[in-house]
């Protein structure tokens, strides 16, 4: 499928493009570390908040290889918007029971936070 081929795809795109968010938060599952997206224009305000969000939920900053960004939302939104962009993977490998949601949420609440300040 190509970009925005998908109706669902699509409404994402309006809506980043109609609300002007400052940033991006995408949550996945995949080893309790935080994704940045490196977009040139918003590289030094986006390594800062990268290294908060880092120092306070002690999930490691990593970098994914280019074939693993293609297609991201994180990616599409960073280079569009020229804005930061982060991915932030909760937990382990596996996906999360609906009975960890308070715990994973409590743990990703104190970024939420930041976010909203910085």
């Amino acid at each position: 499928p190509a970009p925005e081929s998908e109706p669902e795809t699509k409404a994402v795109a309006n809506l980043c493009e109609a609300e002007l968010f400052r940033y991006a938060f995408c949550l996945t599952v995949g080893g309790e570390k935080i994704y940045w997206s490196e977009q040139k224009g918003n590289l030094s305000e986006t390594a800062m908040m990268a290294k908060v969000l880092s120092s306070v939920s002690g999930y490691p900053l990593c970098r994914k290889e280019e074939k693993e960004r293609l297609g991201s939302f994180c990616e599409w939104f960073g280079a569009q918007h020229r804005r930061p962009a982060f991915e932030v993977s909760l937990r382990g490998q596996e996906s999360a029971p609906l009975e960890d949601f308070n715990f994973l949420y409590n743990r990703f609440e104190e970024m939420l936070t930041l976010g909203a300040i910085m």
